[in-house]
This record gives C-alpha cells, structure tokens and sequence, in this order.
C-alpha cells in the first residue's frame, strides 16, 4: 500500500471527525445525556478504524487493476456486516436509550462513510494511477 496516501486519508479523517465534533459540541453537551456521548463516541472510534481498514483494503485493490469498483463494493458489505454485528452486539449495553444509541451509531457510520466516498472520489485517478511498484 502507498503509505503516502493512506497517510493523506488517515490525516484528512481525523481532521474531518475533529471539525465534526466542534461543530457539534455545544449542542450535543447541552442536551444529549452523558451516556450517548460516550455511545457516539464508541461508536466513531469503531467506525473509524473500520473505516482506515477498508481504505487500505480498498487502495490495495485499486493497484491490482481495474479491480477498484468490485473492492470498494465489497468494502462498503464488510463495513456494513461488521457495522451490523458491532450495533447487535452492543444495544444490548443500551436498551434503556435504544433510539438514541441507534442515532448515534448512524451519524457516526455516515459520517465515516461520507468522508471515505469524498476522498475516494477526489482522489481516485491517483490512487488507481500509483506504480504497483510503488508499495511500501
């Protein structure tokens, strides 16, 4: 994998999850328990190294060939298996607040996946473009 541009999305989600969480501070502190703050924290942190697992993945594929669209599928049904399994499993933690976990755990899973598809599309013609020699 081209570690430049996985260094590029790595810094690029951060950055994105950081302007995120600013934006959202006040409102989600003043009227969103305690509790669900940690819930949509959990889930971004979840979500974003599921996230850098499937780009690495996805960047992998894209220097296989002509193979970028058929892993960036495959990613996204990986992504929403694992997601669907972490959701199950952990609802059960949240049972009393079951609506407001399920919204967290969304935002969180949109938020991640919007960025990726952004990169993906601004960026594609490079990471498809890379040497296949130029693997670190």
């Amino acid at each position: 994998m081209n570690s430049k541009s996985f260094l590029k999305f790595t810094t690029g989600l951060l950055q994105f999850i950081v302007i995120m969480a600013v934006i959202a501070a006040y409102p989600l502190c003043k009227f969103v328990p305690q509790r669900l703050l940690f819930a949509l924290g959990e889930s971004l942190l979840f979500f974003v190294c599921l996230t850098l697992l499937i780009f690495g993945f996805i960047v992998r594929r894209a220097k296989k060939g002509n193979e970028i669209l058929n892993g960036y599928f495959l990613s996204i049904a990986i992504k929403m298996f694992i997601g669907l399994i972490y959701f199950v499993v952990i609802l059960q933690d949240y049972k009393d607040l079951a609506l407001g976990f399920t919204i967290c755990f969304f935002s969180a899973y949109f938020l991640c996946t919007s960025f990726e598809v952004y990169y993906l599309m601004t960026n594609l013609r490079q990471i498809s473009d890379t040497p296949k020699n130029a693997d670190i």
